[in-house]
């Protein structure tokens, strides 16, 4: 499952859902079947969301790409933009090539 990854002053955390639902596009969403969630996202935070294409690109030797490793790793400059270019540029190095799967990534930052 793609979980939503959340960028604070330097520090990678995951936002965890207490009640998970299935991914969008699955199904029709009806009245009752999912489940407003809440958390902080404060100003200066960088919310990044993503495709199970990401996260599940294998590189030659089969091993998935380890996004929350190499978030951690980006210097935090440019803001969201150049967070999902670094992603996406080194998502292509892990795979040695294009992609084999559809794969999306949005980052939204919290203005003042």
């Amino acid at each position: 499952m793609a979980t939503p990854v959340l960028l604070r002053n330097g520090h990678v955390r995951t936002v965890e859902a207490s009640s998970p639902g299935i991914p969008l596009g699955i199904t029709a969403l009806s009245e009752g079947q999912y489940r407003v969630e809440t958390f902080v996202f404060e100003t200066g935070d960088i919310l990044l969301l993503y495709t199970g294409g990401v996260i599940e690109a294998p590189d030659p030797h089969g091993t998935f790409y380890p996004l929350t490793k190499w978030i951690a790793a980006w210097d935090g400059a440019g803001g969201p933009e150049h967070l999902v270019r670094y992603v996406h540029e080194d998502l292509l190095n892990h795979t040695h090539g294009p992609l084999s799967d559809d794969a999306a990534l949005i980052a939204i930052q919290r203005l003042p």
